[in-house]
This record gives C-alpha cells, structure tokens and sequence, in this order.
C-alpha cells in the first residue's frame, strides 16, 4: 500500500539542529502574474476514474485514505498505515536497498492543507529526499522522518534532527510553493551544521542556506514543475557575491564537478565531518584546496570563480517558465539539472516517478 504525507516548507524560520539560522528572505516563496495552468488531479497524481479528493481526510476510514494514497503511489512497495488516535499516517518503502519512513502527523493541523495537497507532498517525499540521501548522506542522516502541518508557533517552517514542521495555512496561501519541502529535507541532510566548522562571514554561515537552495533547484519536484513558477534562481544582480549568490553555487557544480568528483558532496562531507575550522573557509583557505583538488577550479579563490561566473552565460537566463511545467529560460540556456543528475545515477535512475 502507499502512504499520504505531507510536507512543504517554506524556510523563513529555519532551525537546524546543533546552528541556529538567520531566516534567508532571498529564499521565500515569492508570487508570479505569470498564467498558471494547474493539472486536473487525475492528471498529476494519477487517480482512478471516477476518484474525487475528499474535502478533508478521514482518518478514521483507513481503508480509504490508503486506497487513495495507494492510487498516487510514486514508487513500488509503499506500505501505509494510518494510526488515527496520534492522527498520524505512516509510509514505508525500501529504496535502493535502504529502508525509509515517512510520518505525516496532522494532529495540530485545522484542515487548511488539503488532501490533495497532501498527497501531492507524499510524492515529492518520495521523489527528492531517497536522491539526496544518496548523494549527500552523511552516517546519521536519518531515514525516518517525520512532517507535521501544524497551525500555531510560526509563520512558515522549521527542520530540526529528523522532524519538519509546517504551518497548515502555508499551502493554502502559496499554492504552488510544494519545493519549500525540498529545502527543508535538504536541511536535515545537513545534520546540523556547526557554524563554527563551515564558511562564515560575519554573522551568516551561508553555506548553510545556499545548499539547501542548490538542493531546492536540483531536487525539485518533477524538475521544478511547481518550482520553477513561484521560486527563481536570483542572478548577481540581486545576489551580489559567492556568500549571496545560490546560482553561483549551481553554476559552480555544473562547469567543474565530474563523474568521478562531485563538489557539493565533499563540501557536505567536510562539513559534516567538521574537518576545517571557519578560518580555513575564508576566500582563499586551504578547505577549498581539498573541495577542488582534481578539478579545473583547484588553484583559484571564490572571488575568481564568482568574477568567472558573472562573465559566463549563465548568470542572466531567467529560471522563471512562462506556464507551470514548462522550460525555464537557464535550462534552456544549459541543461544544468539533467547534466548535474546524470553523474549521479545512483541517485536518480532508481526511482521510476510516475
């Protein structure tokens, strides 16, 4: 059976286990007055003929809520189980070998998300956190996680160990903001990063953010479907150096990662590990000898690569399509989501997204 779930999370209040943020205001869903053509439910999530999305879910009937989560399955092998008194719905696969869980908990929620958007959260658990726990995982990066809508406490989300919290009226009020989800999973891939044992300056640890929107770009759902309308990838224009910029970071991954030698993942792990002190993440420390060794970007400061960027071509197309699903401006430029996905194989290749 399949399983409902949850998520979306926007990032204005992040918390992080072990590194408390600053909210990243460059990374807020935003609006467009671009058209927007949303597909029927039958469309996007698969449903039986003659199959409605209820007005609310009946925890109660769990035969029913399976059912419909078994219909939207994204992947084979999904077991449901709806545990109505903790108003808590459970989904567990193996994926690549590795065993994940999903619990959805709408105990504080006040059925401003919809089922629909639920399920539609469920999928995009499925689709983007097993990529990225194949790519960046570090030993304790959990494989249970648990969502909860809740409609007190903050304004947008949080990620703290092995819990994401969302607020229930975040999708109700930012309908195609579905990849927020992206960016907090992608915040428990980082297992608390240490501020102390990452790049800084000043005050803001920004790589801490910066992966999480590298992560939101890359890993959005069904290649930036909903993505790509309400969020866009901001140029040097509006992020004005490599600490700001997240496009950089893309382009970065892009132009000099190989097959054999990925830089954002031993970043991760040199983080993750706390190998270099902040003074060893300066613009021309030694930590960035480590994380380019091999490649065409060992030898030259951050303020090279970025003035090497802001000449490139890349830095201008917008990420913005002109309706839901379609190719934005910079893809179109580059191909950097397929061309940076198809390294990682293992990563991507397992999962058949319906």
């Amino acid at each position: 059976m399949k399983l409902k779930s949850l998520i979306c999370i926007g990032l204005a209040a992040l918390m992080l286990t072990g590194c408390t943020q600053t909210p990243d205001t460059t990374t807020t869903a935003t609006t467009t007055t671009a058209p927007v053509t949303t597909p029927a439910p039958k469309e996007h999530l698969h449903l039986e003929e003659g199959t409605a999305f209820p007005a609310s879910f009946n925890l109660e009937d769990s035969e029913a809520t399976e059912r419909l989560f078994d219909m939207c399955e994204i992947l084979d092998g999904v077991i449901v189980k709806v545990r109505p008194k903790s108003q808590t719905i459970t989904m567990s696969a193996k994926v690549n070998g590795k065993k994940f869980t999903l619990n959805v908990n709408l105990s504080g929620s006040n059925g401003n998300t919809s089922p629909e958007q639920i399920v539609t959260c469920a999928k995009l658990f499925w689709y983007c956190y097993p990529q990225m726990y194949a790519r960046f995982a570090a030993k304790t990066t959990p494989t249970t996680i648990t969502l909860k809508f809740e409609d007190f406490g903050y304004e947008v989300a949080s990620a703290s160990g092995n819990e994401v919290h969302i607020h229930d009226k975040w999708l109700k009020n930012n309908p195609e903001d579905f990849d927020c989800l992206t960016h907090e999973f992608s915040h428990i891939m980082q297992g608390g990063w240490d501020g102390n044992w990452l790049p800084t300056s000043g005050e803001d640890t920004y790589m801490i953010e910066r992966f999480a929107d590298y992560c939101r770009y890359l890993y959005s759902f069904k290649r930036g479907y909903y993505n790509d309308m309400c969020w866009s990838l901001q140029t040097s224009q509006t992020e004005s150096s490599y600490v700001t910029g997240v496009r950089f970071w893309v382009w970065l991954d892009y132009t000099y990662s190989t097959k054999d030698i990925d830089i954002i993942a031993r970043m991760q792990k040199e983080i993750t590990e706390k190998n270099f002190p902040r003074a060893d993440w300066t613009n021309d420390g030694k930590a960035w000898d480590v994380i380019f060794e091999g490649t065409g970007a060992l030898g030259k400061t951050l303020d090279e690569l970025w003035d090497e960027y802001i000449a490139s071509d890349l830095d201008t197309p917008t990420t913005k399509p002109r309706e839901q699903g379609g190719r934005n401006a910079l893809e179109g430029k580059a191909p950097l989501r397929q061309s940076i996905r198809d390294r990682y194989p293992e990563a991507d290749d397992y999962l058949k997204v319906k």
